[in-house]
């Protein structure tokens, strides 16, 4: 609004406002991807324990040595090399035995500036190391373990022109195994399938097409995909073993029509056919490459699909987080990524992900995801806008970031009786707990008569407008307003923002509507549209508890009352590691907070010391038996009360 208008007419409006529906507040843009650099500087590769639900395990090997994590990156143990760390050392890959913990053999992949590459392994979890394989044929860039079918560990080196090497006595005896690759193809990845002890299937990839071993290894074979012309990365599904469904992304060389030069394919049948998903993704830039791909790990319950892809900007690149909510069936971006080259994608939960990349490792925890596609208009997909005698339409006039924005209503030239508008259909999915719907909007208005609102009816009848307006409906599938976000009449000529609160429209499909009249007497009004989100977020996953610890602590002499069921929450927060006194109903618990005592059985708790979130332990005094346990480490005695290390 003009500051030059009356005092009674702000009065009008203000009351118009409180009659029409909820009104727009400005506030902040909504929040972007909040990545944190863990790791800095060197190249980084990640890789999941096979029992990350339960212990929490994540290995990375950052080019000089290979480190783990047992609370989601807060903290590091090295475990290969000893100091003094030196710059050449050129670690690339590390291999889990899936029978850990019950295991706990790694294999480790160094490779020597002189060309020497070797392969260690290590029976106690990382403790000690000996070297069980050595080649001058190639560097070693990945490694695979995998337990067979009759329960042998196989293991695997791949890496240089066509050389793959196996292992199938545990990594006593290698073997070359590369009978098949095609000519001078560059090995870059190994993949096993998560039901190899029944299929015996394995994937490399590299320069080159997708290639497969469906025999262990024995031969391989071109993989014939009519869009894949360099695979990437491949991703199965956890349940693959009954559903059959992998993911590949690729790179087409020289693609053009049908044969885009970057994507992803989808197979659900162990290969056999393949299909193009690459609805929502911007396939068409030809280094738009795609290095990063995972699916969420509680598939198919949460069916997301993510991606990091390289894209092309105004000024330059950007690498860009997509998500797949159905597995592929249409992609959804959520926001930049680090600007490293990414060395995969690793979706640790549905609301904690990892980044590798050349430079570093990124950790992301989120439970909020966009549903708006081409929210900041740079692309021509997403939006709807209907013919009218003002048609919206994208332009480069004015934007609030990068080069464009959405035309809505008449913002410049001469007036006329006009509707225009710019829509979008969502679905907004029926796990949100919160729902935000933000706009930034650019308004523009001459007219000097009241905005006032009009009754709410069907879309189409918006088309005889009798007021200028700017507006933000929500329509449902039949395009009848079902609610009003905003109506106005405003000449701002500066980008403000507006944010809606839709969670009640959660589980529901329903069409986001911004629309401007203009009844051809008076001044002309319009605006401009740009970086429009519609973000839902899930409630947060329950951090698990430290399952060396018991809750509760059953012991045939405590008598104390027992806590209440389900999880343990101290003055608000998740305690994860637990320890109970075995005479009387003492508790002590360790929350990012700090160190807890409870006397009466977990019903009250008082504060005891702070603890930084750290705290790997918690022990009881000697003279009480406890059990504290999880291989390779056992312990049976302790500290003081509570204490923690």
């Amino acid at each position: 609004m003009k500051p030059n208008m009356t005092f009674w007419l702000v009065l009008v409006l203000t009351a118009l406002a409180a009659l029409t529906g909820p009104t727009a507040s400005s506030a902040a843009p909504a929040a972007t991807l909040d990545w944190e650099q863990i790791l800095p500087y060197l190249p980084t590769r990640i890789w999941r324990s096979p029992h990350y639900e339960t212990d929490h395990t994540l290995f990375v090997t950052t080019d000089r040595d290979l480190r783990r994590t047992i609370d989601d990156g807060d903290t590091w143990t090295l475990l290969y090399p000893t100091l003094p760390v030196t710059e050449a050392l050129g670690t690339s890959a590390v291999a889990l035995d899936p029978a850990m913990p019950v295991s706990t053999t790694l294999f480790l992949a160094r490779n020597l500036p002189e060309g020497l590459s070797e392969v260690y392994r290590s029976s106690d979890g990382g403790q000690n190391w000996a070297t069980v394989f050595t080649t001058t044929a190639g560097p070693v860039r990945d490694l695979a373990a995998v337990r067979d079918g009759d329960g042998r560990l196989v293991a695997f080196a791949v890496g240089g022109l066509a050389q793959v090497w196996r292992s199938t006595d545990g990594g006593d005896t290698w073997v070359s195994s590369a009978t098949g690759l095609p000519d001078g193809y560059e090995v870059y990845h190994v993949f096993v399938s998560p039901d190899f002890a029944a299929n015996s299937t394995l994937y490399l990839t590299g320069f080159g097409p997708l290639v497969r071993s469906t025999d262990g290894g024995d031969i391989w074979a071109r993989v014939d995909i009519p869009w894949v012309d360099v695979a990437r990365q491949v991703a199965f599904s956890p349940q693959y073993a009954g559903d059959g469904t992998l993911w590949v992304s690729y790179f087409w060389i020289e693609g053009h029509g049908e044969y885009p030069p970057n994507g992803i394919v989808r197979s659900t049948d162990r290969g056999s056919t393949w299909q193009l998903i690459n609805d929502g993704l911007p396939v068409g830039y030809p280094d738009g490459w795609i290095m990063g791909l995972d699916i969420s790990p509680e598939y198919p319950a949460d069916p997301a699909l993510y991606a990091v892809e390289r894209t092309a900007r105004p000024f330059g690149q950007a690498w860009d987080l997509y998500r797949s909510p159905g597995g592929g069936d249409g992609w959804w971006w959520q926001g930049t990524a680090p600007d490293k080259m990414p060395a995969g994608l690793l979706a640790a939960s549905r609301s904690l992900f990892f980044l590798p990349t050349t430079a570093g490792l990124w950790r992301l925890r989120t439970a909020c995801w966009e549903w708006i596609v081409n929210g900041d208009c740079e692309s021509n997909s997403g939006w709807t806008m209907p013919v009218t005698p003002a048609t919206a339409g994208y332009s480069t006039g004015q934007a609030h970031s990068s080069s464009r924005s959405v035309r809505i209503g008449i913002v410049d030239g001469g007036n006329r009786l006009a509707y225009s508008s710019a829509r979008q259909r969502v679905t907004v999915p029926a796990s949100a707990v919160t729902v935000t719907l933000t706009a930034w909007l650019y308004t523009v208005s001459t007219e000097t008569r009241l905005a006032v609102p009009s009754p709410r009816l069907p879309e189409a009848a918006a088309r005889t407008a009798v007021v200028d307006a700017q507006y933000v409906l929500v329509l449902d599938e039949n395009l009848v307003e079902v609610d009003r976000l905003l109506w106005t009449q405003q000449d701002d000529r500066a980008w403000e923002p507006y944010n809606f609160d839709l969670s009640a429209y959660a589980g529901r499909t329903i069409w986001l509507h911004f629309g401007v009249s203009n009844d051809g007497l008076g001044g002309i009004t319009g605006m401009y549209l740009d970086d429009v989100s519609l973000s839902a977020c899930e409630p947060h996953a329950r951090p698990p508890l430290d399952r060396r610890l018991f809750l509760p602590i059953a012991m045939r002499d405590w008598q104390a009352a027992s806590p209440p069921p389900g999880p343990l929450l101290v003055e608000g927060e998740w305690a994860s590691h637990v320890v109970g006194h075995p005479q009387s109903g003492t508790i002590y618990a360790v929350t990012p907070l700090g160190l807890y005592r409870s006397d009466d059985g977990a019903r009250t708790w008082t504060l005891m010391t702070s603890s930084p979130p750290v705290t790997r332990n918690l022990v009881l005094a000697q003279q009480f038996p406890f059990w504290d346990c999880l291989p390779p480490i056992c312990k049976s005695e302790g500290a003081e009360n509570g204490t923690t290390d």
